[in-house]
């Protein structure tokens, strides 16, 4: 699932431009990833009447046109974006 989402980012982002790259970011978490499952699909959202009203590459289209305006503040704060914390060490 996760993979797929990064593939949808990076077209999306190659469409409108962008030099796109998929940057790998170790997990800083120590439980094993396979009995700690993350599952990125919530029914909670729907139940509570959420109802979506663009398609998964619409809106990573908006939201990358969107932040594209803000580049030069993302790359000068990614210290602070990018995560910091290594529970493993």
């Amino acid at each position: 699932m996760l993979q797929s989402l990064r593939k949808k980012v990076k077209e999306v982002g190659n469409k409108l431009g962008l030099d796109t790259k998929i940057q790998h970011i170790e997990n800083p978490r120590i439980e094993d990833e396979q009995l700690h499952y993350y599952n990125l699909i919530h029914e909670k959202l729907y139940q509570l009447g959420f109802k979506a009203r663009h398609k998964l590459e619409e809106e990573l289209e908006i939201m990358l046109t969107d932040l594209s305006k803000y580049k030069h503040r993302l790359i000068a704060k990614q210290d602070q974006i990018l995560p910091k914390v290594g529970w493993k060490d």
